[in-house]
């Protein structure tokens, strides 16, 4: 039976061979000592957690986090912050970017695991009803299969062109600017416009006679109009 993996972002050595010891007979730990090489094993895998150091040698932890919101494979990762300090604004920050915990350092392996399965546990409940397919007139979008059907045909997409349509089927009426598609499909700050038009096009071709779903806003962006 595979193991679920857990991302360990922690640069302390100690702290690491605790983690393992809690945690490696029931998870495969991936380790990262820093931000830069936490976000080289996020391209590589998907966790089904990630546990996280407030003080990293290259940035906060937040840093990271803000980074995740940007991820479209694992912008719903649950975050398990690990902190030396308990100051409220500390908690109320770590809360308003998204991490499902935090645990104050020296914590109990007893705690570690009760907080890791319990985070996990709910984490899966609330992906298996995400991956509940969509439907919108005769689009279905199947996020576990990576598929979308149009007339109970699937459209041969490309995984770039599925992140496109899903992310307009799943912000359906909502006009998506350009600079938008930019962080959230191509993680990038900024990306040319032509360059996300042209991908654009190709979708759209490959939707047939459904491609006046996705609608040209003049000096806006695109809006799945449906």
């Amino acid at each position: 039976m595979l193991k679920d993996e857990i991302l360990v972002v922690e640069d302390e050595l100690s702290n690491r061979m605790m983690i393992d010891c809690c945690l490696a007979a029931k998870y495969k730990i991936i380790h990262a000592s820093d931000i830069k090489t936490a976000l080289e094993k996020l391209s590589q895998f998907q966790p089904k957690m990630i546990l996280l150091d407030l003080y990293l040698p290259d940035g906060l932890g937040f840093d990271l986090i803000n980074h995740l919101e940007q991820d479209v494979e694992n912008r719903n990762v649950p975050v398990l912050l690990l902190t030396l300090e308990a100051k409220p604004e500390i908690k109320a920050k770590g809360f308003a970017l998204g991490i499902y915990d935090y645990i104050v350092k020296p914590f109990s392996t007893i705690e570690l695991l009760a907080r890791v399965e319990a985070h996990l546990s709910r984490s899966k409940q609330i992906n298996n009803k995400e991956s509940v397919p969509l439907q919108l007139g005769e689009f279905n979008l199947n996020d576990e299969a990576k598929q979308i059907h149009y007339k109970k045909e699937a459209l041969p997409l490309t995984p770039l062109e599925f992140k496109l349509l899903s992310y307009f089927m799943k912000n359906k009426g909502k006009v998506v600017s350009r600079d938008e598609l930019a962080k959230s499909i191509w993680m990038k700050s900024y990306f040319q416009s032509r360059t996300i038009d042209r991908h654009i096009s190709s979708v759209r071709k490959k939707m047939g006679d459904g491609s006046g779903y996705i609608e040209t806003v003049s000096q806006a962006g695109y809006r799945f109009n449906f």
